[in-house]
């Protein structure tokens, strides 16, 4: 969030260019979603560190409400393997304002302004890796001589299945069988 005393978070395509940024007036990330899979780097400039890291996914230009949160381990792997993450229901998790509130308990969000479901599939976030990357600084990006923090999230949107579509598919699979059978 621009303007505040929190770090920021430098997001980007995984190998690609920066899409937020690069001054803290520009921090705020906004990302159009459509059906299909996609795989952001974040960065960070160090802060307290922690055993455990969470985020929350706010959307539709909502920074009230999340709608994914989850946690991990802090990730100390360059390569893998990366640790489990998890839905984070937990009520002390920072929102945007530096509030502490509960989390959204769920890695799935219903856009049913877009008729798309949204999935967090990966995440992973950490201390400074052996290679000591050093991108961005707390309010920017630019080099701030400190090595940085990084992760990743993985996203997977899809349409969200009509109601009873899971029960037609099945029924339809045991007519054929049924079909199939008495011929």
């Amino acid at each position: 969030m621009p303007n505040d005393w929190i770090y920021n978070l430098w997001v980007r395509p995984v190998g690609g260019s920066w899409i937020n940024g690069p001054t803290d007036s520009r921090a705020a990330i906004n990302i159009p979603l459509t059906p299909g899979t996609y795989a952001y780097e974040m960065w960070g400039e160090p802060g307290q560190w922690m055993t455990h890291y969470g985020m929350n996914l706010f959307f539709n230009d909502d920074v009230v409400t999340p709608r994914i949160s989850t946690w991990a381990a802090r990730n100390e792997s360059a390569t893998g393997p990366r640790p489990d993450f998890f839905a984070n229901s937990n009520s002390a998790t920072r929102y945007l304002d530096g509030q502490w509130k509960r989390g959204a308990g769920t890695l799935v969000f219903d856009d049913l302004s877009t008729n798309l479901r949204i999935t967090l599939t990966q995440y992973w976030f950490g201390a400074p890796l052996p290679q000591s990357f050093d991108q961005v600084g707390a309010f920017d990006v630019s080099r701030s001589n400190v090595s940085d923090y990084m992760g990743q999230i993985n996203l997977s949107v899809t349409p969200i299945p009509a109601p009873g579509a899971a029960g037609l598919l099945a029924a339809a699979g045991a007519i054929a069988l049924r079909r199939r059978r008495s011929s």
